[in-house]
């Protein structure tokens, strides 16, 4: 189904690369071991995410409880970059809280400008959920008049996650076209 192959495809590896980005960019200036300024740099994304929550009027059933170092996958090894940038990987939510994840990072993203390939893990993520939240307002079977829209939404998304230097993920990948 959509909500898990998109989910744990392609919109779990913009949410990965743009939290990773941020925490690796350290524009909090933290100090201390790499272990010490990624739990820093998660804690204070985590305390924007709550706020983040609240300000949206997320509903509190819906809302993610937590956002930690092994909740974005755990530590990352050198199979996690690519030209030296994270390129996102796998993340320990469920299908439905990686959608409100994406939606907190293509929020905060902004707040977070000097991180590489800004614009298009933007643009990534704002395809992703404009093509979601159009589909979600949809029938079943998708009349055709919508499909250009849906179709040029997916497009654009999967050449900027390349372009932004994102994994694929062939099992899941393949749902966007």
């Amino acid at each position: 189904d959509i909500m898990h192959t998109l989910c744990y495809g392609i919109i779990m590896r913009i949410c990965s690369a743009i939290l990773w980005r941020i925490v690796f960019q350290n524009s909090w200036g933290i100090t201390g071991s790499k272990l010490a300024r990624m739990e820093g740099a998660v804690k204070r994304l985590r305390m924007q995410m709550f706020r983040w929550q609240v300000d949206e009027g997320v509903k509190p059933d819906e809302r993610i409880g937590d956002l930690t170092i092994s909740g974005l996958g755990g530590e990352p090894d050198d199979g996690d970059f690519v030209d030296g940038v994270h390129a996102g990987g796998t993340m320990k939510f469920k299908a439905h809280e990686t959608l409100g994840m994406c939606r907190f990072a293509v929020f905060i993203i902004d707040q977070y400008r000097d991180i590489p390939d800004w614009a298009k893990l933007k643009g990534c993520g704002y395809r992703l959920l404009e093509w979601y939240d159009s589909l979600k307002q949809l029938p079943f079977n998708v009349p055709g008049v919508h499909l250009p829209k849906l179709h040029t939404l997916m497009y654009e998304a999967l050449i900027l996650a390349d372009e932004a230097r994102l994994h694929h993920v062939p099992k899941f990948h393949f749902a966007g076209h």
